[in-house]
């Protein structure tokens, strides 16, 4: 569904939470929909603050959600499968190369 910035992780936190990516592949979705709860929950409380949701429903509705990401796993991927960064950066560059 949305894939556009799955490989713009910090390198503090890459190698962990790309291989959480590819591994759970419903992860990503689940945080841009959370992202998406909490913003529209913001609009509500600028427009029209009687409509805000409770905390206690957003909460519980984050966890749904990062519950259903974290619910489809692929089994058959190993960590030895998923590219290191210096190994996807290598991709780019032969890519490139082939382009010229």
């Amino acid at each position: 569904m949305f894939r556009p910035l799955s490989r713009r992780i910090p390198a503090p936190l890459g190698q962990g939470a790309c291989q959480w990516l590819q591994v759970f592949t419903r992860l990503e979705d689940a945080g841009y929909l959370a992202v998406v709860l909490v913003g529209v929950r913001l609009l509500f409380r600028v427009v029209s603050p009687e409509l805000v949701p409770p905390e206690w429903a957003m909460i519980g509705l984050i966890a749904v959600l990062f519950a259903w990401g974290f619910s489809q796993r692929i089994s058959e991927i190993s960590v030895k499968d998923i590219p290191t960064e210096q190994e996807s950066s290598r991709v780019g560059e032969v890519s490139h190369e082939l382009v010229e």
